[in-house]
């Protein structure tokens, strides 16, 4: 029998980003799940729990950081945001929210066999089966999947 996949909710409000990030991931054979607003977010989270969520601070009809809160206060799936906001004392408060990282816009996503000896290889922390780079610096310090 099959290992069923990881699971990843993607809630992003915009298309371009929820499809880069699709490819990525069922490239690599995780189940993905779209929310375009908070409140289908928080449905799909409750009734089919994601190994791993990426969440947009900017959703049309509630904060990214109050999704996150609800989400946290019965989940411990990893959380990592995406958001256009590069200052520190903000990427502070959503740790401290209950974020496991932050992605800054714009970013590039790096999924692969490649070995760490591969030049093209990127430089992050840890090497994970997931890894991101955004402007700013690379995250995954928890790795994924747990």
């Amino acid at each position: 029998m099959n290992k069923p996949a990881n699971v990843v909710l993607l809630a992003d409000d915009e298309a371009k980003i929820r499809r880069f990030l699709r490819a990525g991931f069922e490239l690599k054979g995780y189940e993905v799940l779209e929310a375009e607003r908070g409140a289908e977010a928080l449905k799909i989270a409750t009734f089919r729990p994601p190994d791993l969520i990426i969440l947009d601070l900017i959703l049309p009809d509630l904060p990214g950081v109050e999704v996150l809160e609800k989400i946290r206060s019965w989940s411990n799936a990893p959380i990592i945001v995406l958001t256009v906001v590069s200052d520190e004392q903000q990427k502070v408060r959503l740790l401290r929210a209950g974020a496991d990282d932050y992605v800054v816009k714009p970013f590039s996503m790096v999924m692969g066999d490649n070995s760490p000896d591969d030049p093209s290889f990127p430089q992050t922390p840890q090497k994970g089966i997931a890894s991101c780079q955004s402007a700013d610096r690379p995250f995954g310090q928890r790795g994924f999947p747990r």
